[in-house]
């Protein structure tokens, strides 16, 4: 007869289910990170979601000191999260710029065609930056 061979899981059950959502919100995440506008706006909300369930896991599997290499990845989870939210609010600031060049470069057929796509999605951004560090005040070297 085969033994009982239910494993006693070393995480506490809350941690163990905060790091189950971290999981699926972290894969999320990176799919939505992946994809194009408007889609990709999602990581402003599931990167900022799986970051707190991943500090959450990480807080309540603190007393357990034999889940080190778990902590070092819920770490690094919670890096990439944060990244990709930042990412995320960046792409709000120049998605115009970056629409742009996708329309483009889905026309375009040769390489001068897609070099101009480039360069103007260059001057675009450009633009955008400027806007904003005159709107700010702040001169550019």
């Amino acid at each position: 007869m085969a033994e009982d061979q239910t494993r006693e899981s070393r995480l506490p059950p809350g941690a163990r289910r905060d790091s189950g959502i971290f999981m699926a919100l972290l894969a999320a995440t990176v799919l939505l990170y992946m994809a194009s506008i408007p889609i990709a706006f999602g990581v402003i909300a599931t990167g900022p979601a799986a970051a707190i369930f991943g500090l959450r896991a990480l807080y309540r599997s603190r007393s357990t000191p034999e889940v080190v290499t778990f902590r070092w990845a819920m770490i690094a989870g919670v890096l990439l999260c944060g990244f990709a939210a930042f990412m995320g609010l960046a792409l709000v600031l120049f998605r115009e710029p970056v629409q742009e060049r996708q329309d483009c470069m889905a026309r375009a057929i040769t390489q001068a065609a897609e070099s101009a796509c480039q360069r103007e999605y260059e001057e675009g951004v450009e633009r955008i930056v400027q806007d904003t560090f005159d709107r700010a005040g702040v001169t550019r070297p």
